[in-house]
């Protein structure tokens, strides 16, 4: 999920064009993986250092987030045996997200 910026910069898209296109990106690896019979994935989704960029984007990636939480993507997932782990410092993450019954923390 690296280089969403760097992508729109290149097309001169907004920032949050980048950050959309990394997202639309993620099912199609999920399904992907699925039928070459990979287990396991990693996204990197958010560093500590992405707290220190523009506010704006860190709300836009953030609205990102709540919308994966949200959206049919993790429903779909979850429904086909999917199971979403956030590794790392999950103190950013809200506690409403925390406690989906998808979730495994």
């Amino acid at each position: 999920m690296d280089g969403n910026r760097r992508w729109a910069r290149e097309r001169k898209l907004p920032l949050l064009a980048g950050h959309n296109k990394g997202f639309q990106a993620i099912e199609p690896l999920i399904d992907f993986a699925h039928k070459k019979g990979i287990k396991y994935l990693t996204f990197w989704a958010f560093s500590t250092e992405n707290w220190n960029r523009d506010k704006k984007e860190v709300t836009i990636l953030l609205q990102i987030f709540r919308s994966l939480f949200h959206g049919s993507l993790i429903k779909r997932l979850h429904k086909n045996g999917v199971r979403v782990n956030i590794l790392g410092e999950i103190g950013g993450v809200s506690k409403r997200y925390r406690k989906k019954k998808f979730m495994s923390w």
